[in-house]
């Protein structure tokens, strides 16, 4: 069998998503080196479009959907004798249209982290988004060598005081339209509604409260910002937790702190758990997370602290802050027990690969068609 995938970086290409040292998606890229080799394992060539034509191949996968319908069409009339798959990883921040099933019509099979889809059987199938392996030794400095906490993120800014003019925040969704794609005013209000940059910024203008530093913030942005019309005449001053750029690997960096603050992009119950609170579990930290409202269902709610049983971000910060030694120790003996469990074999490479080998023979069945968990 032949699959030809089609990145949703340009920089995959030439098999580089497969390689070891790809470090576009730093996370993905052991789950798909192992997912590579399953498939050799398994009879299954597997290479990006360029090196596997579309002409050539039984499966066509695309690493989610791509900017115009038009390009799905266009590859479909190249390739009519192939079967298409959708593979979606990316949360809804600003492509909510990506999970509107009217966009899935082309396609046989998607795999989606989202079980507003994959709840609906048929062509829909579940799988986790993948980190990595943790590291085969976690530094284990003590609580009192570390600092309260850090966040790493960039910060952004959206909305309706962005765009040059106030009605400017709606081109981007009528472009989508234009694209080709169905999308509505639910998508629309389900989408303005999840997005979360602002609370991380919330966060970081709390800790300015605090006579004593409580949390260091690293990443692009966090020195202010005064483009758009709004913030031209209300400029967003820098913020004071701003540390600049990291001088260190991100598990390292992580390490000098207690907790780290592993909030999501988009806050929902989509399923999307990305590779910040296992970035944390990593590190050696406690992760203070915030993201999907069902993460206790896969996640030992013992070795995380959850956000939203705080009333305020200066509560939070008050948490990480006064934590004793013993509780802090507590959370992480649960975080390490978590890191040997099964759960987390769920979010791993190899637990991924076997789900894409799966995918791939459902869609494409040289016998009869095997059930894909």
């Amino acid at each position: 069998m032949r699959v030809s995938v089609i990145p949703f970086y340009r920089q995959g290409l030439g098999n580089r998503m497969f390689a070891p040292d790809f470090n576009i998606n730093s996370h993905l890229m052991e789950p798909n080196v192992e997912w590579f080799n399953q498939c050799l394992a398994a009879g299954i060539e597997l290479g990006t479009y360029d090196l596997m034509p579309v002409e050539k191949a039984d499966l066509v996968i695309f690493m989610d959907l791509p900017a115009q319908r038009s390009e799905v069409l266009a590859v479909k009339r190249r390739a009519p004798q192939a079967k298409f798959l959708l593979a979606l990883y990316e949360s809804p921040f600003e492509r909510p249209h990506w999970f509107n099933p009217k966009n899935h019509e082309e396609f046989d099979a998607v795999l989606t982290f989202n079980p507003q889809l994959w709840q609906r059987g048929g062509k829909y199938f579940q799988f986790y988004l993948p980190v990595g392996l943790p590291p085969a030794y976690i530094p284990a400095t003590s609580f009192a060598q570390r600092l309260p906490s850090v966040m790493v993120n960039s910060n952004f800014y959206y909305g309706i005081g962005t765009g040059n003019r106030p009605w400017h925040w709606a081109t981007g969704y009528r472009s989508i339209q234009r694209a080709g794609w169905q999308f509505g005013l639910q998508d629309f209000i389900q989408a303005k509604r999840s997005l979360y940059y602002h609370g991380r910024q919330k966060l970081a203008r709390a800790a300015e409260a605090f006579s004593e530093n409580v949390l260091d913030v690293y990443g692009a942005n966090w020195n202010g910002w005064n483009q758009g019309w709004y913030y031209r005449f209300f400029p967003d001053s820098p913020y004071q937790a701003a540390r600049g750029k990291f001088d260190a690997d991100k598990l390292t960096l992580l390490g000098r702190y207690r907790f780290v603050i592993a909030y999501e992009n988009y806050v929902s119950d989509v399923g999307y758990i990305s590779e910040k609170i296992f970035d944390a579990f990593y590190a050696g930290c406690v992760p203070v997370y915030l993201g999907d409202q069902n993460v206790s269902n896969w996640i030992d709610p013992d070795c995380f602290v959850d956000a939203r049983k705080f009333k305020s971000p200066r509560a939070v910060l008050q948490f990480v802050r006064d934590c004793d030694q013993s509780t802090w120790e507590g959370m992480i003996a649960a975080g390490q027990r978590y890191l040997k469990s099964e759960q987390i074999r769920l979010f791993q490479p190899k637990h991924f690969a076997e789900t894409m080998v799966r995918a791939i023979q459902f869609a494409v069945p040289r016998e009869k068609k095997p059930v894909l968990y």
